[in-house]
């Protein structure tokens, strides 16, 4: 088993590796969440490419991209791996502060966990979904909550109360206008034929598809934006009708309901199969055997043979085989049957392990890059953060050693002045008829003003004003009445 998981992770990788290989071909005009949709059913490997070149180019929001994302794993059948990107879609803080885009996100939850048979999660979201819809009057996600809620029910063998939900939640779909309300009308009438047509109630089974037909002929491929879903639903009920009708025994109608299949049974061919139990009816054994084969042939060529598709082929054949009396080919279909069976557990425990892989190894991935991101980030912020702190050490120092010039030339300057003065005051005293030579005057002091300033030097001592604090140059003009330039030559 384990050696069985690494081969198929290999696989896996191999075919990842193929599709970034060639995703570098696509033209810039695929690149469109539409295009996702587009190409969904007929071309998958391009769908994945448009996707992871989207998101590699940054071209789309990443909520919007996760929930594309999501649906096109989803309608393959990957449910764990659209689990992973709904659960991102939901977290974002777009879809947080937006009900109707919340909402839409449980119902994506509910068809996941209902693909994945998990009736604990599933009825969780419907709980989820049915409060919320109630809460906010949103009649739409409150009918999508109650079919489910039906489902659940019908399964617990409380058929009655089931079917009673699902036509209030039909009921409720078909009167809103809701953009998606053909296609949600479309999964909810072929969901409620097959549990009536298990059940062989066949008129009521005739009239959900008589109500499926009116639903589908309002609809084309454009408003599904699917390539083919349209004429593949058209495909599918022209099959369910043909049986009904036969069962009905209204065979001409039956008739044409199948030649009206005929018509368009180059569609989807993949699903061919279910015009088989129409074929059983009506002894079309040899048709049912060459259908079968071809369908066998393309499992066997891409989705391997271990499936519940492979399961029915092998069922119908063997009975057809059964039917026309050879029963030593019928015999060899119930074998391989009976081994397929009991190997189909297995293989799907095996396919769900292989898909937790991928999407584990996925999230680790994307964790380890976000991780590196940020320590990039990080690291960038630092570089700036030391950068911008040396530039401001840098601009402080040379401010400081600016100012510090500035200051000594200043300190020089005025010790010099100082030195001159107290010079000049001592010569005075000792002889009041010293005149000073020239070079020995301060700088600031001149000859032809030494009578201002003896006057101004009196005045400040005698008055004692190198006491005050607040002394201003315009104090000392008014002193000896002088102008501000003449003040500045003594």
């Amino acid at each position: 088993m384990k050696g069985t998981i690494t081969t198929l992770l290999l696989s896996a990788c191999m075919s990842m590796t193929t599709v970034s290989a060639f995703s570098s071909s696509l033209p810039d005009s695929l690149l469109t969440i539409d295009n996702i949709y587009y190409y969904t059913f007929s071309d998958y490997n391009k769908a994945i490419q448009i996707a992871r070149m989207i998101r590699q180019r940054k071209m789309s929001e990443p909520y919007k991209l996760d929930i594309a994302e999501g649906d096109l794993y989803f309608n393959n059948g990957k449910y764990y791996q659209a689990l992973k990107y709904y659960g991102r879609a939901i977290e974002s803080d777009s879809v947080k502060a937006n009900d109707e885009a919340s909402m839409k996100l449980m119902h994506r939850f509910i068809s996941c966990y209902d693909g994945l048979h998990n009736e604990a999660k599933k009825a969780q979201y419907i709980e989820q979904l049915l409060q919320k819809a109630q809460a906010v009057g949103d009649p739409v996600m409150e009918s999508i909550a109650l079919f489910n809620m039906g489902k659940m029910v019908y399964d617990q063998k409380d058929k009655k109360r089931g079917y009673r939900l699902i036509y209030e939640a039909i009921d409720l779909m078909e009167n809103s206008n809701y953009e998606y309300r053909k296609d949600n009308l479309i999964y909810d009438y072929n969901t409620l034929y097959i549990m009536q047509q298990k059940e062989e109630k066949y008129e009521e089974a005739l009239e959900t598809l008589d109500k499926l037909g009116y639903v589908i002929a309002e609809t084309s491929d454009e408003e599904f934006n699917i390539q083919g879903i349209n004429k593949k639903e058209l495909k599918t009920m022209y099959a369910h009708r043909a049986f009904i009708l036969s069962k009905l025994n209204r065979k001409q109608e039956a008739t044409e309901a199948y030649n009206k299949w005929k018509e368009i049974g180059h569609i989807n061919d993949k699903d061919n199969y279910l015009i088989i139990s129409y074929l059983m009816t009506i002894g079309e054994y040899d048709e049912v055997i060459r259908i079968n084969k071809i369908r066998e042939n393309f499992l066997q060529q891409h989705n391997g043979t271990i499936n519940y598709h492979m399961v029915t082929m092998k069922r119908t054949t063997a009975r057809a085989y059964e039917a026309k009396r050879d029963y030593e080919k019928s015999s060899q279909y119930f074998y391989q049957l009976a081994v397929l069976t009991d190997s189909l557990k297995t293989r799907e425990q095996q396919s769900a392990a292989l898909e937790l892989a991928t999407v584990y190894e996925t999230m680790e991935k994307e964790s380890e890059l976000q991780q590196k991101n940020v320590r990039l980030n990080l690291h960038k912020y630092l570089l700036i953060s030391a950068l911008l702190v040396i530039l401001l050490l840098a601009i402080i120092l040379w401010r400081n050693m600016h100012y510090a010039r500035i200051i000594s030339q200043k300190n020089k300057l005025m010790a010099k002045t100082v030195n001159q003065l107290i010079l000049y005051k001592e010569e005075k005293r000792e002889n009041k008829n010293f005149v000073p030579e020239e070079e020995d005057q301060p700088e600031t002091l001149c000859l032809s003003n030494k009578a201002l300033f003896e006057k101004l030097d009196n005045m400040i001592v005698s008055r004692q004003l190198y006491l005050e604090r607040n002394l201003t140059r315009e104090d000392l003009m008014k002193l000896i009445g002088v102008k501000k330039t003449d003040l500045d030559k003594f």
